[in-house]
């Protein structure tokens, strides 16, 4: 895959520094998190228990939010290559 040592090293450090500005960007979101609700936990998983929970477009919301942010990683490893 790769002619020489240095290639090797040259395509490590890319990947060693697309991994370090995702790092950064991860610790910032996790910085900047709100607080845990911890009533409105409890109240969704009441509801959960007792199957009266309605929240399918907050299960999408979820599920597409989580692939923008796969997605933007994928994008900047791929571009670094």
């Amino acid at each position: 895959m790769f002619n020489s040592p240095a290639e090797y090293a040259r395509h490590r450090t890319a990947d060693v520094r697309a991994m370090s500005e995702n790092w950064d960007r991860w610790k910032h979101l996790i910085d900047t998190m709100p607080e845990i609700r911890a009533e409105k936990v409890r109240r969704v998983r009441e509801a959960l228990r007792k199957y009266t929970y309605e929240g399918e477009e907050v299960l999408d919301e979820t599920v597409d939010r989580i692939g923008n942010e796969i997605g933007v990683l994928c994008r900047s490893d791929f571009e670094t290559r």
